[in-house]
């Protein structure tokens, strides 16, 4: 008897938003109850009433970090649960290119402004042992 694999075709996932902004703030609903919001501090000409764009970057990330750990997790044979990952996560960007002046400056010659350096640590929750988070996170960091 010849064994069979069935594969399932993974599908791209595609994504949609409707965001409206006025000033420096933009609000993003979905489905009518979530609403997520970003904002910039007082001195770069917000009111610092939500999170800054970057630090809303940091944070979809962690999330694609949780779902991605908790899809291994149940997925494991044996399956682990996890209860909780805390992420501390940190970032460096150089912001002369988002402030840089004249706007005509040559291109070539403008500093680009973008995160240089993302870091951090995810404290698991689980009574999984360190081997079985070692294995989650192996994966994690593979997807």
């Amino acid at each position: 008897m010849v064994g069979r694999t069935l594969t399932r075709l993974a599908k791209d996932a595609t994504y949609f938003i409707a965001a409206s902004g006025s000033r420096v703030q933009l609000t993003v609903q979905k489905h009518g109850t979530t609403k997520v919001a970003t904002d910039l501090p007082k001195a770069m000409g917000g009111t610092n009433e939500a999170i800054q764009p970057v630090e809303l970057f940091l944070t979809s990330l962690c999330g694609c970090e949780l779902a991605t750990a908790q899809f291994v997790a149940r997925h494991l044979k044996p399956r682990v649960e996890i209860e909780k990952i805390e992420f501390f996560v940190h970032a460096i960007r150089d912001n002369a290119g988002a402030i840089k002046l004249p706007l005509n400056t040559d291109p070539n010659l403008m500093p680009v402004s973008r995160l240089q350096r993302i870091w951090g640590v995810a404290h698991v929750f689980t009574h999984a042992n360190q081997d079985q988070v070692n294995e989650i996170s192996k994966h994690v960091k593979r997807r």
